[in-house]
């Protein structure tokens, strides 16, 4: 690979990253049944060749600004652990590694575990899932000395990732649409965000990493839960997205009275990353193909949890219709054209959102993972995701479906939240979706 000059969201991801706020997420992928550990050492390396931005690191050229460049795949970070409490998670420093580190828990024979911490910068979530269910399947095959049917990537496409697979006219087109969004960052920068929680302390230059760690609370809804929230949303002619995020408003919202920091004129805003894949972008390589929008609601405002569900159904159509997630993406490459500088360093005294939830939908609907058959060829049965957080952004939500059974993971501000108060919130969102399942169409 040739060395890559990042694009405007890779260098929005390693500006706002800090040492207490690690732009860097993890997946908990739970597998049935124990490895061969040179065969799954082999896996790995043949799968970082597919996806060149998970085995590179930053350096500076003497002109112009960090590229990426290629290292040796051997230098994928691989620790194997027998207790899953002795997993660390240190901050990913780009300079000095890659941007993925992966710890493997072999406690028995009945499961593995494989904790993949990846630095944002480098690819979104999505992207991370595909370097793991490729080296799923180059692990099953070897085990049946049979290649793997995979997809062939093709490593060029991340010269023009910045263009997301849209032509120029595509982008010449969305100028009239993107114009009128700048309305939408009025709104954005006008309206201050709540945050959750209090300082537990004075002095936050000694905080310790507020990063996803093995100890990120987690509920799982069994299937039947699932199926019934997918079914309600059916019937109220909205999505399980439209649903997931109305209820964690209520939720923010309530949370807010309880510890009376709501304030008039601020908004709740939740934050959503949306995937820019389309049906075509199977070959590209992991990497960001990923966007934000943002939800505003004045808390306390709506007249019935009816009248907040069809507000978030009709604004996330809008955003779908709209594409709003190319606004974003022109917005950041238009700054950096203009101005020709990378985007500031994450302040800590500003709220931006009060809250993040990303939903990486049903697995089986985006690949087919191996199935179970032998000792040595392993089926994904569980996945937990932990996004990263950012200065009092306080709580981040990770859902993602696998085989019917939802799990949302809860990643929070140890400096803002006490593990009892985010135990409480997480336990209070589950509820509330419980009672979605019971509330009259």
């Amino acid at each position: 690979m040739v060395p890559l000059r990042l694009t405007p969201w890779e260098s929005l991801a390693l500006a706002v990253d800090q040492p207490a706020y690690p732009m860097q997420f993890r997946l908990r992928a739970i597998f049935a049944g124990e490895m061969e550990r040179h065969a799954w050492s082999e896996a790995l390396r043949s799968a970082l060749l597919r996806h060149p931005l998970l085995c590179a690191r930053l350096e500076q050229p003497k002109e112009g600004g960090p590229v990426w460049k290629s290292v040796p795949v051997d230098e994928l970070p691989v620790t194997w652990i027998d207790d899953e409490s002795f997993a660390g998670r240190a901050p990913i420093d780009l300079s000095r590694e890659i941007g993925a580190r992966l710890q493997m828990v072999q406690s028995d024979v009945q499961q593995s575990v494989a904790l993949l911490d990846v630095h944002h910068a480098c690819c979104d979530a999505l992207g991370a899932l595909q370097f793991l269910h490729d080296a799923s399947w180059i692990y099953a095959h070897r085990h049946h000395a049979t290649p793997p049917s995979l997809p062939e990537t093709i490593p060029s496409r991340l010269n023009r990732r910045s263009w997301y697979g849209r032509t120029w006219w595509e982008w010449l087109r969305r100028l009239p649409q993107d114009s009128l969004a700048l309305l939408g960052f009025y709104e954005f920068w006008f309206h201050r965000p709540m945050a959750l929680g209090q300082p537990r302390q004075a002095d936050h230059s000694e905080a310790p990493p507020a990063v996803p760690g093995v100890a990120d609370p987690v509920v799982h809804l069994p299937a039947r839960v699932t199926g019934d929230l997918r079914a309600r949303a059916r019937s109220s002619g909205v999505t399980l997205n439209d649903l997931l995020a109305t209820a964690l408003f209520e939720v923010l919202d309530e949370t807010l009275v309880d510890a009376a920091v709501r304030k008039t004129g601020n908004v709740i805003r939740l934050t959503m990353p949306v995937s820019l894949r389309r049906p075509d972008d199977q070959t590209i390589p992991a990497a960001n193909w990923v966007s934000l929008f943002y939800l505003d609601r004045q808390p306390g405002r709506s007249r019935s949890p009816q009248a907040l569900l069809r507000s978030v159904h009709w604004e996330m159509a809008l955003c779908k219709a709209w594409n709003a997630g190319l606004t974003m993406i022109r917005f950041l490459g238009l700054r950096h054209l203009l101005t020709r500088q990378h985007p500031a360093h994450g302040r800590r005294d500003s709220c931006l959102s009060t809250a993040v939830m990303s939903n990486l939908c049903e697995l089986s609907s985006v690949w087919d993972w191996p199935a179970s058959g032998s000792p040595l060829v392993w089926q994904l049965i569980g996945l937990e995701f932990s996004p990263p957080i950012l200065p009092l952004t306080a709580v981040a939500l990770g859902v993602v479906t696998v085989r019917g059974q939802m799990s949302v993971t809860l990643n929070y501000d140890r400096t803002r939240l006490t593990d009892v108060a985010a135990q409480a919130f997480l336990e209070r969102y589950r509820d509330r979706l419980l009672e979605w399942v019971r509330i009259p169409v």
